[in-house]
């Protein structure tokens, strides 16, 4: 019985211009926090920042009476 051997082969392109075969290589994998669009994450810690810059100065305002 003869049991063909698969390899991934990847098509990349490098500094030259040029088109090159890499035979062997894993294919990518998703890597949690480094898919998620730079623009949108600095939306999310902007709209944080807001809120808390917001809240803090609504505690500034309130006086405390012991």
């Amino acid at each position: 019985m003869n049991n063909p051997i698969i390899q991934t082969c990847v098509q990349t392109t490098q500094y030259g211009g040029g088109v090159g075969i890499v035979c062997g290589a894993h294919t990518p994998v998703e890597t949690g926090l480094a898919d998620i669009n730079p623009l949108f994450l600095a939306l999310v810690f902007f709209t944080f920042s807001v809120f808390a810059i917001r809240e803090y100065k609504k505690l500034q305002k309130i006086q405390v009476r012991i």
